[in-house]
């Protein structure tokens, strides 16, 4: 098992994360964002692939939304998060879902009218090979609609996980695909790429959804262990008690992009 399945074996550490965003303060780009420029976006027949599915959050959060004559492919590369989104729509006939990696996917030419990346091109070990296989399913005039972060997204909590963890930050140096860099990276295999994004802030008031997120690392579950964990948990409720909170810029996005 490669350390990416490990760390997404299921849906745990990917809650973790997710949780932060109860505290957010204003502003921001996140699912419910994603949905609304689907829907405005993809025709109301369609045949609609999601790689890197996980749990299927995005689905189970607007189900009442979702068009009824949308046909869904979700496909996720571990079998725990297969199971999760089975799990979570397997008695919904719009639905259907299967275990799949991005960098090959067992799919036809020409399949889909519209293709969903959210938050996960960045995991990718062969990018350009993901991309072009995004690219040979969709049918021509498809989307690919593919969410990422900015490079300042989170920074301080990511700079809290390097300090903790050093050279074997998984945070380090950034994300391979960022809304800054995205672009360069899509435009070998699409046309028309438009960029929708959206800046905001958490004010996290409780200690233990920080250290949560730091822990919900492999190499930190590793690393941060007794003393250091006792150390992280006062660091961080000093800041949310002289401040009244630990405060996290956000800033994410979505890349819409056409196959000619």
């Amino acid at each position: 098992m490669s350390e990416l399945e490990d760390q997404y074996k299921d849906s745990s550490n990917l809650n973790a994360r997710s949780a932060i965003y109860r505290f957010a303060a204003g502003g921001g780009f996140g699912l419910a964002q994603v949905f609304d420029l689907m829907l405005g976006t993809i025709t109301a027949d369609a045949d609609i692939l999601e790689v890197g599915c996980g749990p299927a959050g995005m689905w189970r959060g607007n189900l009442d939304r979702v068009p009824l004559s949308w046909r869904i492919l979700l496909t996720d590369l571990t079998a725990g998060m297969t199971k999760e989104a089975v799990n979570a729509l397997g008695h919904d006939a719009r639905f259907r879902v299967h275990q799949m990696d991005v960098q090959k996917l067992d799919l036809p030419d020409n399949g889909f009218d519209a293709v969903i990346a959210n938050w996960m091109l960045y995991h990718v070990e062969d990018r350009p090979r993901a991309i072009a296989e995004i690219h040979r399913v969709l049918r021509t005039g498809g989307t690919l609609l593919a969410a990422t972060n900015g490079s300042g997204h989170l920074g301080t909590i990511d700079a809290l996980v390097n300090e903790y963890l050093g050279e074997a930050s998984p945070v380090k140096g950034g994300l391979a695909v960022t809304l800054e860099n995205g672009e360069a990276q899509l435009r070998p295999f699409f046309s028309g790429i438009a960029v929708h994004q959206g800046h905001g802030k958490l004010n996290i008031t409780e200690t233990e959804a920080v250290v949560q997120y730091v822990l919900s690392f492999n190499e930190a579950k590793r690393e941060i262990v007794g003393e250091r964990i006792d150390e992280l948990r006062r660091r961080v409720a000093n800041e949310i008690g002289a401040t009244g909170g630990f405060v996290v810029q956000t800033h994410s996005g979505l890349f819409v992009a056409r196959k000619a």
